[in-house]
């Protein structure tokens, strides 16, 4: 459904969006520049504008330098564990559900040198017991923790 106050895709924006993602999805090319593309139905354009924020690659490097060869050697001991929220952040995800039993206290202490850069973490079915409250309590920009 359309947010509130929204006009719903028509089909032809609909068909703009799909041909605009099957060439590449490209954030400079405009509409006219589709092959194919439906002829806009309306004086209004049939593409929205959209802002996106300027990655600055250093500006990441040096906010990760820091942990990163921390978390180099934690992804190395905990493959496909620790990952870093995004292209642009230096904010860091657990998922540790999937390793079950093999994640327990150890490897949850494993965790503490970055713990405050974990902002998400999933730990469910996980073999962590009491004796890892402190380190959850050390998670404390963790503001989506299972």
């Amino acid at each position: 459904m359309p947010a509130e106050h929204k006009r719903p895709l028509s089909p032809d924006d609909v068909k703009l969006i799909e041909l605009w993602i099957s060439n590449g999805a490209s954030a400079t090319q405009s509409a006219d520049a589709i092959k194919a593309a439906p002829a806009a139905s309306t004086g209004q354009s049939s593409v929205a504008e959209v802002d996106f924020e300027e990655i600055d690659p250093a500006a990441v490097a040096r906010e990760r330098s820091a942990l990163a060869p921390v978390v180099s050697q934690i992804q190395q001991r905990l493959p496909n564990v620790v990952e870093y929220r995004s292209r642009t952040s230096a904010d860091i995800v657990i998922t540790a559900s999937w390793l079950g039993s093999k994640f327990g206290d150890t490897e949850m202490g494993a965790l503490s040198p970055i713990s405050g850069r974990i902002v998400a973490a999933d730990f469910s079915n996980t073999a962590i017991t009491d004796q890892s409250a402190g380190a959850l309590v050390a998670m404390k920009n963790c503001t989506n923790c299972v």
